[in-house]
C-alpha cells in the first residue's frame, strides 16, 4: 500500500501531470500518513542500523525491531535449544502476538479504506491505484545484511 499510494502521489508531481483536486490530494495524503504510522510494526525504520557512521557524534536513538524480526529471532532462539521455551520467551511470544494482531488490525482497516479512496479518485477523473500483493519487495535488513 505504501508503494502504491506514494507512487500515485509522486506521479501527480511530475511535469505535465494533470491537475488533481485538493480533496483527492488531501485524502491521499491522509491515507499515506495512516500507512506510515503502521509501517514501523512491520518494517525497520533505520535502514543502516547502528554504527557505520564513524566515531563522531552520539549514536542514533534506539528503534525497536519490527515484529516480524522479533518473531524470527524468537523462533531461532527456541528452535536452536533442546529445552522448552523459557518464561521470558513465552512472554515474548505473547508480546509479539499482541503486536502482530494490532498491526494486522490496522492494515485491515487501511485495506478497507482503499476502495473509498479509489472511488473518490475515480469520481474526480483521476487514475486510481491498485495494491499488488503478489509483488512485495523483500524486507530490509535481517540475516542477509540489508541486501
Amino acid at each position: 500500500m505504501n508503494l502504491a499510494v506514494t507512487g500515485v502521489i509522486d506521479s501527480w508531481k511530475r511535469p505535465g501531470a494533470p491537475a488533481i483536486p485538493d480533496s483527492v490530494k488531501k485524502a491521499a495524503d491522509d491515507m499515506l500518513a495512516r500507512i506510515k504510522a503502521v509501517l514501523p510494526t512491520f518494517e525497520s525504520a533505520n535502514q543502516g542500523g547502528r554504527g557505520g557512521g564513524g566515531g563522531a557524534g552520539a549514536p542514533p536513538p534506539y528503534t525497536p525491531p519490527p515484529v516480524n524480526q522479533k518473531i524470527s529471532r524468537l523462533m531461532g532462539a527456541i528452535d536452536n535449544y533442546s529445552g522448552p521455551p523459557t518464561s521470558r520467551q513465552l512472554a515474548d511470544i505473547e508480546d509479539c502476538t499482541t503486536q502482530l494482531q494490532h498491526g494486522l488490525e490496522e492494515v485491515n482497516k487501511l485495506d478497507g479504506e482503499v476502495p473509498k479512496l479509489n472511488k473518490l479518485m475515480q469520481d474526480a477523473g483521476v487514475p486510481y491505484f491498485t495494491v499488488d500483493t503478489t509483488n512485495v519487495p523483500p524486507a530490509q535488513g535481517g540475516r542477509g545484511g540489508g541486501n
